[in-house]
């Protein structure tokens, strides 16, 4: 059993549960982010648990990003657990760049209460609306990006500064333009991107 069949088992209970928004599997009663943990650095040492969740988020960023999820009920679940950890235990750290990607790549519907945790742990303001200004020219995480707006807050590690000031004029620019997108999915999504620019640099 590998360390990802390892941390869905101890995640699980085991056994596949009741259908839920994960898919087959379900969270065991009683065990949270630092249980899957406590038990995974019984078998493994922390760099190797560490270096496969890293692996693992990277090969999942690039399947969100090309719609091309294999085994969703598995990998589904599997992310749940290791964003979890990745958010929670001290001795799980993401690379920036990482987080930056699942931020983009990730959907919000499955993710983002998951995806919230780790940019308060993880990114700064400037860094966090970096990376959204980034994904809006992307065709294949524009829309998540133009959430991001809505759904994210950095845990304001720098303030609002001149960087953070000059990114949001640059996404001001770029979400104006979206507004009038021949894409009505698109075109709402910057509406509701635009309302919730000004509250994400005084919040």
């Amino acid at each position: 059993m590998d360390i990802l069949e390892r941390i869905v088992s101890i995640g699980s209970g085991g056994t596949p549960n009741t259908k839920h928004i994960t898919g087959d599997y379900a969270r065991a009663r009683g065990v949270d982010a630092f249980g899957i943990f406590s038990m995974l650095v019984r078998e493994y040492s922390a760099d190797v648990i560490n270096e496969e969740m890293v692996r693992f988020l990277r090969q999942m960023v690039t399947a969100f990003r090309s719609n091309s999820v294999e085994d969703v009920n598995f990998n589904f679940f599997a992310c749940q657990c290791c964003l979890e950890m990745a958010a929670e235990v001290d001795e799980v750290v993401l690379p920036t760049e990482l987080v930056q990607d699942i931020v983009r790549t990730f959907p919000a519907p499955f993710a983002f209460q998951l995806v919230g945790d780790l940019v308060l742990r993880y990114l700064s303001r400037a860094e966090l609306l970096e990376t959204l200004v980034a994904g809006l020219d992307d065709l294949s995480c524009q829309e998540n990006c133009l959430d991001g707006f809505r759904l994210y807050r950095s845990a304001d590690k720098d303030g609002t500064t001149v960087i953070t000031r000059q990114l949001a004029e640059a996404a001001q620019e770029r979400i104006e333009h979206l507004c009038s997108s021949t894409d009505p999915q698109i075109a709402e999504a910057a509406r509701t991107a635009r309302k919730h620019l000004i509250g994400f640099l005084s919040s």
